[in-house]
């Protein structure tokens, strides 16, 4: 095998003849790797080359997770075993400028070193392998992350290549339900990485499975009885994750609820959000949100599928946002800020008539005056000219207060004088459903965003099982008012 591009990089580095221009040629391509291999790392530079004590890198991430980088040269591994018992430092990164001979009690030596202070030595050919990988795999991608930051033992060339296999087997492995792959899982990750590291892969490692409606007890790995997908797992595939796969936002969202997804801190990826809730409009249950306008709102979004829709995480609330609105979204009514209802008038009945053109309506109240009239069909949907007919009879000044709809998975209300959407108690609505039944009525949607919002928020069951699981029976959520 020939060498890698970042090898080849270092090497014409090294025989630079420049003493300065070589180091400063040599730091800029492990740099360079460094942050391909986990583009969430910063990287800092020290001014130190090949010290004994001194890091040549510092990496860091958002959740004050930091490791030294150490450059050295492999020709002699005793030597490499001896300067990892000596650095002063857990977790080390020892980076191999030149391939390692073939030296079994070297690489042995090595190994329990890096054992005793839970440091990697690695090698370009090997992170370029990882680096190679993670362009068609989301998993390879987390554990590229994982690795950055806590990866241990010896990792150098092809070896790179079998434990990402590896990982990508068994997690299939996890999905299909099968004991034997994921017990390997467990086991390479136990391996391979420190213990915040694998705990945080096994975590994620039985979301996949019990996403799968694998038996949380028949998990073949140390079992977290915590939650389905805790706010530590869930904040480290949002801030470290980089793939538009939604398969794999399915696979590790299947449990979600609103609380889980408002703990996630503003650092995390905005379109990480955005995907894991799209991948699971399926299961995601919401009561109530509350509409804000906002002449400066959205106006397209940057991903073209999403058009001019995203969903996102501020100030502890979910949050869609479109054009000139956003909507604040919980799980109870009480939670949501909305305007005033004080004085505040509803819509014209021909306004209203003209947005539900697509609604099903179940109840409208209307107010004239002093009068408040309710107009409601026992048997079906309400007549839209009927309530054209019964404003004539009202007069002009006629409007609606709300409206109460049925959705795909409930009945909703729309309150035109809050600006709020609400499931009505006991309906257990799906996010998706208690936002595109009523939102159009509320908001004035030109035709192109209301079918904007419809492919938005179109969703597919893809496990009917789902709907069975703990957290989502109908008793499960609060039912405020």
């Amino acid at each position: 095998m020939g060498p890698s591009h970042y090898s080849s990089l270092i090497t014409e580095g090294l025989y630079d003849p420049s003493p300065k221009e070589s180091a400063f040629r040599v730091k800029n391509a492990v740099s360079l790797e460094l942050k391909n291999l986990d583009p969430t790392a910063k990287i800092h530079r020290t001014d130190y080359f090949n010290h004994t004590f001194a890091p040549d890198f510092v990496m860091s991430w958002p959740d004050q997770i930091d490791r030294h980088v150490y450059l050295r040269f492999t020709y002699d591994l005793g030597s490499v075993a001896d300067d990892v018992s000596l650095i002063d430092r857990r977790n080390a990164l020892i980076f191999g400028l030149t391939r390692p001979e073939d030296d079994r009690a070297g690489l042995d030596s090595i190994a329990v070193a890096a054992s005793a202070h839970d440091a990697m030595f690695t090698d370009a050919d090997a992170l370029e392998n990882l680096i190679d990988r993670k362009k068609t795999s989301a998993t390879v991608n987390m554990l590229n992350n994982a690795l950055a930051q806590g990866g241990k033992g010896i990792l150098l060339g092809e070896q790179a290549n079998d434990l990402a296999r590896t990982i990508e087997n068994e997690f299939s492995g996890a999905e299909q339900i099968e004991i034997a792959p994921t017990s390997n899982a467990v086991l390479a990750i136990r391996a391979n990485l420190d213990t915040p590291q694998a705990w945080r892969m096994n975590r994620v490692l039985q979301a996949v499975w019990e996403g799968s409606s694998g038996a949380l007890e028949a998990f073949p790995g140390e079992r977290d009885l915590s939650g389905k997908l805790n706010s530590d797992a869930l904040q480290y595939l949002v801030s470290y994750m980089e793939t538009e796969d939604l398969g794999f936002w399915r696979r590790v969202g299947r449990t979600l609820r609103i609380s889980q997804i408002e703990t996630l801190k503003k650092d995390g990826e905005a379109r990480n959000v955005d995907r894991l809730i799209s991948a699971n409009l399926d299961v995601i249950r919401a009561r109530a949100y509350a509409v804000f306008q906002d002449p400066l709102g959205v106006e397209k979004s940057t991903t073209a599928d999403h058009q001019n829709f995203r969903w996102s995480v501020r100030n502890e609330q979910l949050r869609l946002s479109g054009p000139r609105f956003y909507a604040t979204i919980g799980e109870t009514k009480s939670e949501l800020r909305h305007e005033s209802a004080e004085g505040r008038p509803g819509i014209t009945v021909p306004t209203f008539v003209e947005r539900s053109s697509e609604t099903k309506l179940n109840e409208v109240t209307i107010r004239s005056d002093r009068d408040v009239v309710i107009a409601r069909n026992e048997d079906g949907a309400l007549d839209k000219n009927r309530l054209l007919g019964l404003s004539s009879q009202l007069g002009p000044g006629a409007e609606i207060l709300e409206a109460t709809v049925q959705s795909g998975t409930g009945r909703v209300t729309a309150d035109f004088r809050t600006y709020t959407g609400t499931g009505q108690t006991r309906s257990n609505v799906l996010l998706a459903d208690l936002v595109l039944s009523s939102l159009p009525l509320l908001q004035d949607f030109s035709e192109e965003d209301k079918a904007s919002l419809r492919d938005f928020l179109t969703y597919t069951v893809h496990d009917e099982a789902q709907r069975s699981l703990p957290g989502f029976e109908d008793d499960s959520y609060p039912n405020d008012e």
